[in-house]
């Protein structure tokens, strides 16, 4: 073999080394790129956990028939555009429910007993509260009442489950 067929011979197997390693180079990349990807939506749905508004449930007995649900938006959290709360759970089987009271602002005026639904018409900054009247049966309560909260600040949305003590009913002897 003379030596322009070693060097021909030579130069087919060095670029044949660079073919492979450039097929390795590319699968590398390639699976760089997917883990970054991957990585930027977990580091970005963890942003979008901890940045997740907080709330404080309570209900506050104004009278017998008077009572007021009151969500708080813990401090520290973003300024809410919206927030709607729906009743999930009040733990009364009997088929007496907590509903909200008609005729104030967040129910809508259409919607039927039981009114389980309600809207904050307006921002909720943080710290601030949303306050609606509820009616609670008359009889044996559960002790808990839970909520289900949507809000929604920016183009963010979030839905979280609250849940808070229910003042007992008269004659009731639990709490």
């Amino acid at each position: 073999m003379d030596a322009t067929a070693w060097i021909a011979l030579v130069s087919l197997v060095i670029a044949i080394v660079a073919l492979v390693v450039a097929v390795f180079a590319a699968v590398y990349a390639r699976r760089q790129a997917t883990e970054a990807a991957r990585a930027n939506r977990l580091a970005e749905q963890r942003h979008h956990e901890d940045i997740a508004p907080a709330f404080v449930l309570s209900l506050h007995e104004a009278s017998d028939w008077h009572v007021r649900l009151l969500l708080e938006l813990v401090p520290g959290h973003l300024d809410l555009d919206s927030v709607e709360v729906d009743i999930i759970d009040d733990g009364n089987l009997d088929g007496e429910l907590v509903t909200f009271s008609p005729d104030q602002y967040g129910v809508h005026p259409g919607q039927q007993p039981p009114r389980r639904v309600a809207s904050w018409p307006r921002m909720l900054p943080r710290g601030e509260r949303a306050i609606w009247r509820v009616e609670l049966p008359e009889r044996q309560r559960a002790p808990r009442l839970r909520v289900r909260v949507a809000s929604q600040a920016g183009e963010r949305h979030w839905s979280t489950v609250v849940e808070t003590s229910v003042p007992p009913a008269v004659g009731d002897t639990f709490h």
